[in-house]
């Protein structure tokens, strides 16, 4: 919501909604989504590795959310079957197809 409020020009509201929400992404220890957090703030993108979201995946699935777990192991797969040229990268030049 906050990156939208941003998109629009809302820049206050933005800020206020992420102060709350950074307070309880503290409270939960939460260092991934507080590194997105701050990437939005920044007005940069936040872009992890398919390693990253793939730990997320793994922690989802042992705090008993598979909702979540299947988001992220999705978001992984793209990152690591989209283009070719990416997933080479990837997994070390080699042949796609």
């Amino acid at each position: 919501m906050a990156e939208a409020l941003m998109a629009l020009g809302r820049g206050p509201q933005a800020d206020a909604l992420l102060e709350k929400e950074e307070e309880l992404i503290r409270a939960r220890g939460d260092r991934f989504r507080l590194r997105r957090l701050r990437a939005i703030r920044s007005g940069r993108p936040f872009r992890p590795s398919a390693a990253e979201w793939l730990a997320q995946a793994a922690k989802a699935v042992q705090e008993g959310r598979p909702s979540a777990a299947l988001e992220f192991y999705r978001t992984a797969r793209v990152l690591l079957t989209g283009p070719a040229r990416r997933y080479s990268r990837a997994v070390g030049r080699r042949r796609v197809g």
